[in-house]
């Protein structure tokens, strides 16, 4: 595997005992999963990665988050530190977890959401640190099938969001810990194509009706929905 700097053009080359089945670059580690090992690169020294042997060789995604990254392979799906120490390994009742994908799984640095296979009006939240389902148990239940999930990447746990997109390509955005309250979803934009949240700031952009639109602020729609419209930012794409 090549690693090319691009602000001065300099080379490393990795190597690597077995075949690489997977690969991720993303808050400042790479992270390879061979088909016996996984290898875990620090972006500022590529000469000694921190090397741990997997069950299986079989991993078919990694996704990471600053302080820690996720692996799903044909057993099951687990939460490792950037130190290779095992940090939880989430289920639920009918998980398959060689038909997940990076559609239907999310992880931020506290909270993991999984849609579920069997039925897409549903997304379980699970504490990352834990593995155990968040707040009462209960999964986040939606009236359509959801074809899209987000979660911000900021911010304390307490103020984790989960922004969907439904079958009718409607966005909602609820919090994800809701403390034995009903969660409260609210509806922000319509016609909602693709979205993405900002890696530092809680901004959510999303391709609307043809426009890039932004939300700068989408938590004020559970103060005041009324307020929603004068947080956007749109520009004809």
């Amino acid at each position: 595997m090549q690693v090319r700097d691009v602000t001065n053009d300099a080379v490393d080359i990795l190597e690597f005992r077995d075949r690489v089945i997977k690969a991720s670059l993303a808050c400042g580690h790479l992270v390879v999963a061979t088909s016996l090992q996984c290898y875990v690169y620090n972006s500022r020294n590529w000469n000694t990665p921190l090397i741990f042997d997997l069950k299986e060789g079989t991993v078919s995604l990694i996704l990471q988050a600053e302080k820690h990254f996720l692996l799903v392979d044909g057993a099951g799906l687990y939460v490792f530190s950037y130190e290779g120490r095992l940090i939880s390994s989430p289920k639920f009742p009918g998980m398959r977890a060689d038909i997940l994908n990076a559609q239907g799984v999310l992880l931020s640095n506290d909270t993991i959401a999984i849609r579920d296979q069997s039925d897409e009006k549903i997304v379980f939240l699970f504490d990352a640190l834990s593995g155990k389902p968040l707040d009462d148990g209960k999964p986040l239940t939606h009236k359509l099938e959801v074809v899209e999930i987000a979660l911000n990447q900021c911010g304390p746990s307490a103020e984790r969001k989960i922004a969907f997109i439904d079958k009718n390509r409607d966005l909602y955005l609820t919090p994800v810990r809701h403390l034995g309250r009903e969660p409260k979803i609210c509806k922000i934009g319509s016609m909602v194509h693709s979205m993405a949240w900002n890696d530092t700031a809680s901004l959510l952009c999303g391709i609307q009706d043809k426009q890039l639109t932004v939300w700068y602020y989408p938590s004020v729609v559970f103060t005041d929905k009324e307020l929603l419209p004068k947080t956007l930012y749109t520009k004809d794409c």
